[in-house]
């Protein structure tokens, strides 16, 4: 949600400055002072900011999709126990998490790929 808020705010700069860039930097500002940490910052917080600095480079490079993507498969693998010992209990959440991981990477390459075949005979010729 966020994320989604803050292309809303990007949105909003970019109608009330009139310029990409002005909007980006706007953006940037007001997201950083909202970002810093308050008084005594720890590393993961430092760590935070870097890491909403990147996904914001990717959204702007790639697009807002890539953005999410990148998040929830960064995030997914952190939300559940992970083991490959199947006797635990919750082994299912890791067969789960894997599913789901590998259902996000076949639908990318997918829409990636489009109509091409992925195996051509052209690309085995000289």
């Amino acid at each position: 949600m966020r994320g989604l808020g803050a292309f809303g705010l990007l949105l909003l700069f970019r109608v009330l400055f009139r310029r990409d860039i002005a909007a980006w930097l706007g953006l940037v500002i007001l997201w950083t002072l909202l970002g810093l940490p308050s008084g005594n910052a720890s590393v993961i917080q430092w760590i935070s900011l870097a890491v909403s600095a990147t996904v914001f480079a990717l959204a702007v490079r790639v697009g807002l999709v890539a953005a999410i993507v990148a998040t929830v498969t960064s995030i997914l693998p952190a939300c559940a126990p992970l083991t490959l010992d199947f006797s635990r209990w919750y082994a299912w959440r890791t067969v789960v998490i894997a599913v789901l991981l590998f259902a996000i990477a076949a639908w990318g390459f997918r829409a990636v790929m489009g109509r091409r075949k992925i195996l051509s005979a052209a690309m085995f010729e000289g």
